[in-house]
């Protein structure tokens, strides 16, 4: 049975997830020179635990890696595969509950070791409460997980079932997207925010006077290659949740305008944020064009994938490709240069490939 649980569970699990995890060990680990990485994380941990605000940012985003991981669990157990874990019901009391627990320890293993380094270095730091915080975050987080997997596998009358994408379309037609990140896609858009602020808040105001353009331009990239998941998004509504709306004679134009409206809005926290605390480091102008930018780029991205529909692997791929680029460029301040640039391949590649994408995509359902 354990290893019925962990080939089910575990293992199709971190598979899945390959791209998830592969995307954050590069932005913690790719992104910083060999030179530097134990003192970068060294200062990134001595922020963690030295700032409540800041800890209180990173325990959310560990309360939405434990939904992820319980809701993947669900997900198995409610569909056919998962029937025969209804046998589990058989099994004695303490053996579910260290079979839960440690299936949940599996899954949360990535958090669980982060966290148990970062005890180990906040108590060698002399920072005690912290981290006894962390310790018994990290322990309720866990409990709360097994208790829920317990409940699912001993109620299969009920059965649980994950969040449900309930749209209520709004009028005009530019709106839709908008509505549905608004709604459908809450918590993540929250978690985007929550992020891009406390890395915002790191460069600009807690290290204020400190940081310099290249700091800045690090922490920009990692806000804009966590927004990069906002486009595939984007593509998924529209082309598999309002497929129908392929049979109205709705022009290009009404989908390019829906795509840009709602990536103007989503960036706009980033904008007023920079605009509050950024004037010390850039100027207006600047933080302007690093505004456009992530526009841009978003914009490339959701054309891209009009030039040929892709899976979420492909996606990755080019997403990282935009981002390499985007290191260049904005180093040497070329601003206009790949803005324009950025906007005109996009401009392109929609225009010539959205009517095929809409063949492709009939053609894959047929």
């Amino acid at each position: 049975m354990v290893n019925a649980l962990f080939k089910l569970f575990v293992a199709s699990f971190y598979k899945a997830n390959a791209g998830f995890f592969l995307f954050f060990f590069f932005i913690f680990f790719g992104t910083v020179n060999g030179g530097t990485l134990i003192s970068y994380h060294a200062s990134l941990l001595t922020s963690i635990l030295g700032s409540w605000e800041i800890m209180s940012g990173v325990f959310f985003f560990w309360i939405l890696y434990e939904i992820k991981c319980l809701l993947f669990i669900l997900r198995i157990a409610n569909s056919q595969e998962g029937t025969f874990l209804y046998n589990l019901q058989a099994l004695s009391l303490i053996t579910q509950v260290l079979a839960y627990a440690g299936l949940q320890v599996l899954l949360y293993a990535p958090i669980l070791f982060y966290s148990i380094v970062a005890m180990g270095f906040g108590l060698k730091k002399g920072y005690t409460i912290s981290v006894l915080v962390i310790g018994a975050f990290q322990v309720l987080l866990i409990a709360c997980g097994s208790y829920t997997i317990y409940k699912r596998m001993n109620n299969w009358l009920r059965p649980a079932s994950t969040f449900a994408l309930g749209i209520n379309l709004p009028k005009p037609f530019f709106s839709y997207l908008l509505h549905h990140f608004f709604t459908g896609q809450k918590l993540l858009l929250v978690g985007l925010k929550i992020f891009s602020v406390l890395l915002l808040y790191v460069v600009l105001v807690r290290n204020a006077g400190k940081a310099d353009n290249d700091s800045f331009l690090l922490f920009y990239l990692l806000i804009l290659l966590a927004h990069f998941i906002i486009p595939f998004l984007s593509v998924q509504f529209f082309e598999n949740e309002l497929a129908f709306f392929r049979n109205l004679p709705l022009p290009r134009v009404s989908y390019a305008l829906a795509y840009l409206v709602t990536y103007i809005i989503i960036l706009l926290p980033e904008m007023m944020y920079l605009a509050l605390y950024g004037r010390s480091l850039l100027s207006f102008p600047e933080m302007v064009a690093y505004y456009t930018t992530g526009i841009a780029s978003l914009a490339l991205l959701t054309a891209v994938q009009y030039a040929e529909a892709m899976d979420r692997e492909e996606y990755v791929k080019v997403g990282f490709a935009v981002f390499f680029v985007s290191i260049f460029m904005l180093h040497s301040k070329a601003f206009i240069f790949w803005i324009t640039i950025q906007f005109l391949i996009g401009l392109l590649l929609f225009w010539t490939g959205f009517y095929k994408y809409e063949r492709h995509a009939s053609q894959s359902g047929a």
